[in-house]
């Protein structure tokens, strides 16, 4: 799974952020994306963000053909023609804004952060 925090910024050397690759887990508390290859800087462990569940506006498949960068297509992935069709990915909506997450059953993991967090459903 890939993803895109609202407050990750490009290095001085490049012009847009990165996704990130990494793995991402649903607890009563809000979502937990830990990095496979990004470590802290004062811990030397890898990342991990936690979007806090009562943060989440709302989460929604991403469209066919939408964008997780200006020049990468999420689902790049997957076949071509399978993308053309649908998309795996999916945003999460936040007061801080947009996650971007890309990754296989967008929609289903869509519709699980939607029923927990948007819905104020805090059960795991």
């Amino acid at each position: 799974m890939d993803a895109l925090a609202p407050h990750w910024r490009p290095s001085p050397v490049e012009h847009a952020v990165s996704p990130v690759r990494g793995q991402l887990a649903l607890h009563r508390e809000g979502l937990l994306f830990r990095a496979d290859d990004v470590v802290g800087r004062t811990t030397g462990r890898p990342a991990v963000e936690v979007p806090a569940g009562d943060q989440i506006v709302s989460a929604s498949p991403l469209s066919p053909g939408s964008l997780m960068t200006p020049t990468r297509q999420a689902g790049e992935w997957m076949p071509r023609r399978l993308r053309s069709m649908r998309c795996p990915g999916f945003v999460v909506s936040t007061a801080e804004g947009p996650w971007v997450f890309d990754g296989p059953h967008g929609v289903r993991r869509a519709a699980e952060v939607q029923r927990r967090f948007a819905s104020g459903d805090r059960t795991p």
